[in-house]
C-alpha cells in the first residue's frame, strides 16, 4: 500500500487542515531524517505515514491520499 500523501487524523481535538507551520515542520524533519538515510523526503513522510497507519485503531477514520475518509 502506497502511504505518500496520507493524513492520518489520531485525535478528533482539532479539525481541519494541518497548518502550514506544522507541514514545514513535519517536512524539515523528513528532509533531515531522509538525507541522513540517503533517501527522498517523500519516502521518509510514507514511512511515517505507514506508521502512523500501524497504530489506528480499528474503526477509527483515516483520510487517504485521495482526500477520502476512510473507516480502518
Amino acid at each position: 500500500m502506497d502511504f505518500s500523501g496520507w493524513s492520518v487524523v489520531t485525535s478528533r481535538r482539532r479539525s481541519g487542515p494541518p497548518s502550514p507551520k506544522s507541514t514545514r515542520v513535519a517536512l524539515t524533519l523528513y528532509k533531515e531524517a531522509a538525507a541522513k538515510a540517503g533517501a527522498l523526503a517523500d519516502a521518509a513522510g510514507a514511512a511515517t505515514a505507514k506508521l502512523l497507519f500501524e497504530r489506528i485503531p480499528a474503526g477509527q477514520y483515516f483520510k487517504s491520499a485521495d482526500g477520502r475518509w476512510l473507516k480502518k
